[in-house]
């Protein structure tokens, strides 16, 4: 019995022996001018052992099982190489050093355009300032509001319009009438839309049908002849412009505020665009038995 035990544990030892059998492994690599290669990965193939070069292109690899192993060197930019190397128990094993060389093929060209949603400035009036003169070149006070920023600043009315810019104040109203005034003159009747004035007695436009506003600072009869000296303010509804658009509104707020609006357009064949934007607005206000209600469609055909 006691001969039995003793030569399981012989055949026991043998094996773990056999099994603890493991060797080091080092090497330097360099790149094609002889400089030292730093941070390029080393690893056995199948062992899952490995590591990097230091900054003078050395490294060390511990513990490996003896035997004939598949060392592989690779790095971003240059081409992957593999060296077979021999391990013995107990001993390091020297590995010639490794030149990297430059990968040679090239990474396919890839073509990346974009466009940031959001629009601040406008460069060029509206047609209906019936000038074509961009807006830095034009001898005329003239700033204006994008769609993205009325959106931005909350704008949901004509009436609220005056928060834009400077140099225009809200003479009154609020929800359906409204008069500005503009560098101290009244301007009442210099409310514009699509280059046609006198909007302003229940007249008020939602801001979602409205695609740009344009303020016109000091006297501008030579665009637009129907205006007091102060100035006027020009807001351009949305227009076909051949892009495709699909989009819904929808807004609540304070005082049981309800908003719904729809855009829709694109290319109605190859001569002709078209857009329709249509929507509504209910609201009551701080004091009962009052409510406001707007309604409107805006069509463009172009």
């Amino acid at each position: 019995m006691e001969k039995k035990i003793y030569g399981c544990l012989l055949i026991l030892l043998s094996v773990c022996h056999l099994f603890a059998q493991t060797g080091t492994v080092r090497g330097n690599i360099n790149l094609e001018n002889g400089d030292a290669a730093d941070f390029v990965s080393v690893g056995f193939q199948k062992l899952g052992k490995g590591g990097y070069t230091d900054k003078k292109g050395f490294y060390e690899i511990k513990n490996v099982p003896v035997g004939t192993h598949i060392l592989i060197i690779s790095y971003v930019g240059f081409k992957t190489e593999s060296v077979e190397v021999s391990v013995k128990n107990n001993q390091t094993t020297r590995v010639k050093t490794v030149k990297m060389k430059v990968e040679s093929g090239e990474l396919e060209e890839i073509e990346v355009i974009g466009s940031k949603a959001e629009r601040y400035i406008e460069e060029l009036p509206s047609m209906s300032l019936k000038i074509t003169t961009p807006l830095i070149e034009t001898p005329q006070n003239i700033s204006v509001a994008t769609q993205q920023t009325i959106r931005d600043f909350g704008i949901i009315g004509t009436a609220e319009m005056s928060r834009l810019t400077s140099g225009i104040v809200k003479r009154y109203g609020n929800d359906n009438d409204f008069a500005f005034i503009i560098r101290g003159t009244n301007a009442t009747n210099n409310i514009f839309r699509n280059g046609v004035g006198s909007y302003w007695w229940n007249q008020q436009s939602d801001a979602y049908m409205i695609e740009r506003v344009e303020f016109v600072k000091g006297p501008s009869g030579f665009m637009i002849g129907n205006s007091e000296p102060g100035g006027l303010l020009n807001e351009v509804t949305k227009q076909a412009d051949g892009v495709k658009v699909g989009e819904v509104m929808v807004g609540s707020g304070s005082y049981n505020l309800a908003r719904l609006g729809v855009d829709i357009g694109g290319e109605l064949s190859n001569r002709f665009n078209a857009r329709l934007v249509a929507g509504g607005q209910y609201t009551e206000t701080f004091y009962d038995f009052y409510e406001s209600n707007r309604t409107y469609i805006v069509g463009s055909l172009r």
